[in-house]
């Protein structure tokens, strides 16, 4: 059973399953999704059940959690003890949590201080969702792509603008269409067109508000596709501090990150790494980034240790067969 938020959003995603009888889909907080929920062996879930939630003790959850945190979580962050309430409790009931890396195994126990009273198991294995980077056949993701809207071309390199969300409140994000035309105007300016191409994908509480946006048309990179298979046929990553950079180290291949109000979000939300530690060079300047954007492969020379060390600390088990 999946369930899903909004099912004509999702019309392709179900339309995929449709043939398969073992699969039902229902609709996120309707009675038949209630129903399962209560009834359900087992429960997965990437983030976290309703504040109604409470597990049976016949049944088994087992939470994946969504990314490897570079923004600040639990009672790290600012009003973390009142913000965390609910992803605590889920931790608290998960019969399993799992955990790519050690960084990630003590935003549970520290952040969350779950230490000395989760009775769950933590399983530091890494991330089931990155084998699909390593796995995907890059064709069908390009048809795929082409499919939900873009305009891309199979034969030239992608570089895709991939930030997370901003704003006060994640049911209502900022969503500044303007300023991604702007940054797509600005680097295809600088880059060679007949040689790489330029995507971008808003995080998935943006996408919506932006999606009808003329001006965006053809670019943008729909949150109903798997974002590792899309990954998968990226050539160069540019975000901020969403944690989708972690994912995409497996590949080895560029990392860059524009973060135009870095001194503001550290004051506000924080991160766990510096800017020099980032496994690729920062800056907050658009004119900058499309500068490193014309020679991607020379701008991130210099952050080759750096690149290492991320990748052996956050991805030691993501191997393709997680």
């Amino acid at each position: 059973i999946w369930s899903v938020e909004n099912p004509e959003l999702a019309a392709d995603n179900i339309s995929e399953f449709s043939s398969l009888d073992n699969v039902i889909i229902v609709k996120r907080e309707s009675e038949d999704y209630y129903k399962y929920l209560a009834t359900s062996k087992y429960l997965i879930n990437n983030s976290t059940f309703g504040y109604y939630f409470e597990k049976r003790n016949s049944q088994v959850y087992i939470n994946t959690w969504h990314g490897i945190p570079l923004k600040l979580m639990g009672y790290d962050m600012p009003n973390g003890n009142i913000e965390s309430a609910n992803t605590e409790r889920n931790f608290l009931q998960a019969n399993y949590l799992l955990s790519p890396n050690e960084h990630h195994t003590k935003m549970y126990t520290e952040a969350y201080k779950l230490k000395g009273i989760y009775e769950g198991k933590i399983i530091e294995t890494g991330q089931a969702r990155t084998d699909t980077i390593f796995n995907a056949d890059r064709n069908e993701v390009i048809k795929s792509l082409r499919y939900s809207g873009v305009n891309v071309d199979e034969n030239k390199k992608i570089i895709m603008y991939a930030p997370t969300w901003k704003g006060n409140s994640f049911s209502n994000p900022q969503a500044d269409g303007e300023e991604y035309e702007k940054l797509y105007n600005k680097v295809c300016e600088v880059i060679d067109t007949n040689e790489w191409q330029v995507l971008i994908k808003p995080h998935q509480a943006v996408f919506d508000k932006i999606k009808d946006d003329e001006k965006l048309k053809g670019c943008l990179v729909s949150p109903r596709l798997d974002t590792n298979e899309v990954l998968s046929a990226t050539d160069v990553l540019v975000s901020d501090y969403s944690s989708i950079f972690f994912d995409f180290l497996v590949t080895d291949r560029p990392i860059m990150f524009y973060i135009p109000d870095l001194e503001e979000y550290k004051d506000t939300r924080g991160l766990y790494m510096e800017p020099e530690k980032l496994p690729g060079p920062a800056t907050d300047s658009l004119d900058k980034l499309s500068e490193m954007l014309a020679n991607p492969y020379e701008a991130v020379k210099d952050w080759a240790d750096n690149y290492r060390n991320a990748k052996e600390q956050f991805c030691p088990n993501d191997d393709g067969h997680v």
